[in-house]
């Protein structure tokens, strides 16, 4: 099992990461309206680069959800 002290460490570890790739995100996001200029092929890039992120946020935030429903062992 898991430690209450550690299962603190390991969620904040998952905001964190969760934190990192929205900041990814909206980054690509950012960079999608500049790279249209560039052709099809990199909008095209963009947007799967950009879903990529996203599943990756979601994924983030549903092991981040279950490890919520974890009960610590006894200190």
């Amino acid at each position: 099992m898991i430690s209450k002290h550690g299962l603190d460490v390991l969620l904040n570890d998952y905001r964190t990461a969760a934190n990192l790739m929205d900041k990814a995100a909206a980054t690509l996001e950012y960079a999608s309206v500049s790279i249209s200029s560039a052709g099809p092929e990199f909008t095209r890039i963009s947007s799967k680069l950009i879903n990529d992120v996203n599943d990756v946020c979601a994924a983030i935030g549903s092991a981040y959800n279950k490890l919520n429903e974890v009960t610590p062992d006894e200190d």
